[in-house]
Order: structure tokens, then C-alpha cells, then sequence
């Protein structure tokens, strides 16, 4: 983990492992906020480790795929929820986004609120654009004032658009100081990305992006240097619905054009776990 809290570096001290029989010991170390999180889990129960117990009557389609199971896995964890968290989020989430298309994997990235460089890879970009689709989802309670909003306001996917249309002038400020031409670079990319992952405009009105997509990673690897055009029908593949993407197919007869729609088809089996068919044996 990239920080520089104490909490964190003296915890990182200890031992990854620990005995079955001395696990307990460790969950008595927990905080209040850490203890109740696994209780909300049914990880334990009165500060004691409880075994979770499955029957084959909880791993049923219908129980494994149902609006609970949904909302159990979409939950946010209660804790403040300010602009500036979402704009800092916001940075962290672009930044990374940026490297991961020039082909970095991982990459230092300048923290603003430590003034220090932090190596952040697939794993830490995924926390940071999760936290803003709950935010965003839940249409969670801010708790403190804001440029745009004001304690008690809920993030909107309004409140969210205005966020990126501020993060896009602040780049290209940037950009302008270092004689970076904005229009050559992934940056308008990245922004639409993030957008499109956390709202959509349906019937002329921002909502809340309805799809969750597990690996946010997996979009960026979809788009990494694939021409422009290209680029556009993955992502209106990924972020639609597949059976149109298989309509056009079948009714594509230009070569060139089902190349694409093949392309994009598989981009969005790939983001979203459907596996193909085995191909027959030769």
C-alpha cells in the first residue's frame, strides 16, 4: 500500500501470516469502524470470528444473482463524502488512467495531499473509480461545503459531470504551460472513459451508469493502442447492449466494418466475463 499514515506502516510491520489458532488475537486489534465492517459482513459476530456456512440451497442461481446479493456487493462503507475527496479521487483515477494508455503499468504519480510521487498500478486505480461510481450511484450525502455544492447536498451524476468538466480545463491549463497540444494527447480520452463508467445520458438525462463493470482495467486494456475508430466502437459496444453489437455483425458486410464489430463484440465479452464457445477440435 502507498502511504505514508502511521496506522498503515506499523501494521505493515507485522506478519502477513498467523496461525488459524491466533487469529483471533489479531481481530481484537481491530478498531470499532474495522470490527463493525465485519459484522456488516457476518465475518464475526459479537467481536468473535464467525465461520460462514453455506448450503447448496445459498448458492443457487437465484440466490447468487439476486437484487440482494446485487446491493450487498454494491454497498458503500459509511465515512465523510466531500467535493474535494471526490476531486482528489477524481485526479488519482485520470492520472492513472493516462500512464496505463502511453503503456505504463504502474507509475509514480504525485500525490497532492502529500506532496510526495506514489507507485499506483491497476489495483489503486481500481479503488479510486469504484469509490466514485458508489458515490455517484448511492447518490451519497456530502458532509462538508464545496465549491459546487454544500453540506447535505447529494452527489449527482450532475455534480459528477461538472467535476470532469473542471478536472478537463485544469489539464489543458497544464497542458498549455508545458506546450502540450490537449487535442493530441489521451487526455479527452481518459475524461470520456471515466464518464461514460460512472453515468449515461438516457432519454436526454444523466443518470447513474446502470452497468457495473467489475475490472475497470479491463476497458483502458480494450482501447490501448487501437486506432480511433476503432476506439469508438468498443466503447459504445462496451457501454451498450451486446445484442446490438450482434445485429450489426450479422448485417455488416463491408470486411473492414465486421473487423471492428468483431472487435468491439470481443471487448465487451472480455470487460464482461462471457466466455466464448470452446472452437471445435481440428
Amino acid at each position: 500500500m502507498a502511504t505514508v499514515q502511521r496506522e498503515c506502516v506499523e501494521a505493515g510491520r507485522e506478519p502477513l501470516e498467523t496461525d488459524i489458532a491466533d487469529l483471533q488475537r489479531v481481530v481484537d486489534k481491530l478498531t470499532p469502524d474495522e470490527r463493525a465492517r465485519l459484522e456488516s459482513l457476518k465475518l464475526l459476530a459479537d467481536g468473535k470470528i464467525r465461520p460462514l456456512e453455506l448450503t447448496a440451497a445459498d448458492l443457487t442461481v437465484e440466490k447468487l444473482f439476486s437484487d440482494e446479493a446485487r446491493n450487498r456487493l454494491l454497498a458503500r462503507p459509511n465515512g465523510p463524502t466531500t467535493e474535494d475527496g471526490l476531486r482528489y479521487a477524481m485526479y488519482m483515477a485520470t492520472e492513472y488512467m493516462y500512464q496505463q494508455l502511453q503503456g505504463n503499468n504502474a507509475a509514480a504519480i504525485f500525490d497532492p495531499r502529500t506532496g510526495l510521487r506514489f507507485m499506483n498500478d491497476l489495483a489503486t486505480y481500481e479503488i479510486f473509480w469504484h469509490f466514485l461510481y458508489l458515490t455517484v450511484f448511492h447518490g451519497v450525502e456530502i458532509t462538508g461545503d464545496g465549491q459546487m455544492s454544500r453540506k447535505g447536498d447529494r452527489v449527482t451524476p450532475e455534480l459528477f459531470v461538472k467535476l470532469i468538466d473542471e478536472r478537463r480545463e485544469t489539464v489543458k491549463a497544464l497542458f498549455k504551460t508545458l506546450n502540450v497540444v490537449y487535442e493530441q494527447t489521451n487526455a479527452e480520452l481518459v475524461l470520456q472513459v471515466l464518464q461514460r463508467q460512472v453515468v449515461e445520458r438516457t432519454n436526454g438525462r444523466l443518470v447513474p451508469q446502470p452497468r457495473w463493470i467489475k475490472y475497470g482495467s479491463r476497458v483502458l486494456l480494450s482501447i490501448i493502442e487501437q486506432p480511433e475508430a476503432d476506439r469508438k466502437a468498443i466503447l459504445d459496444a462496451i457501454f451498450g447492449n451486446r445484442e446490438d453489437v450482434v445485429a450489426k455483425l450479422a448485417a455488416a458486410g463491408d470486411p473492414a466494418a465486421r473487423a471492428r464489430l468483431e472487435k468491439a463484440l470481443d471487448a465487451y465479452d472480455y470487460v464482461y466475463d462471457i466466455p466464448h464457445a470452446a472452437a471445435p477440435a481440428a
